[in-house]
């Protein structure tokens, strides 16, 4: 009889996909190879888009070309997520939620992709001085932050460098899982029973 774990994951064709676990991470070398062995010397270039599609208008605010977003019938796969800066994310905790006083202690820890928010209000008085916040779910059944795990499954399904994905990362100063976490996803946990392979398409 299959576990809740299993019931809610097991219900994944892996091989659509189209890659393996083998096959995610691509070493620099073997790309170097491939380009001495074809002998061509240029990169493949992307094309600048003919129309303007998304509101990056240099910086001048937009609200014509702003897109309305809603989690209204996604999950947490295709709920839209956003890169949202340290300095903004403290706006929102510049008051105790609870009882409204100004300026409680305010504590911020990294977990990969994920903000935990531990918020102290001063106010004696307050009825839950002491409130946490997570800036991700969990995947189901599990403790897992959705986004850790997801940002896994991405590089995974997209075939990508997971190396350079996450160089990428620092020179943006993202929050990120390490290398040694992301194939730690792939491997069966062993209290969590969850892999990339059965969520690819599980609908979670």
């Amino acid at each position: 009889m299959q576990s809740h774990d299993e019931e809610i994951f097991n219900k994944v064709d892996f091989e659509e996909s189209g890659a393996g676990f083998a096959d995610t991470v691509v070493e620099e070398s073997d790309t170097e190879e491939a380009h001495e062995g074809t002998g061509d010397s240029t990169y493949e270039t992307e094309e600048e888009p003919t129309t303007e599609t998304e509101s990056e208008d240099e910086g001048h605010l937009n609200t014509s070309q702003y897109k309305r977003v809603s989690v209204k019938g996604t999950n947490l796969r295709t709920e839209p997520k956003h890169i949202v800066f340290f300095s903004q994310l403290l706006l929102l905790f510049g008051f105790c939620h609870s009882c409204k006083t100004s300026n409680p202690m305010v504590e911020v820890d990294q977990v990969g992709t994920e903000a935990v928010v531990t918020s102290t209000c001063s106010n004696p008085k307050c009825p839950n001085p002491k409130s946490t916040w997570h800036s991700q779910p969990t995947m189901p059944g599990t403790k897992l932050p959705a986004g850790n795990f997801l940002l896994g499954m991405a590089i995974l399904v997209a075939g990508a460098s997971a190396s350079k994905v996450f160089t990428v990362f620092a020179h943006m100063g993202l929050g990120c899982i390490s290398l040694n976490t992301f194939f730690k996803y792939q491997r069966v946990s062993s209290h969590e029973n969850v892999t990339l392979c059965n969520i690819i398409r599980a609908p979670f």
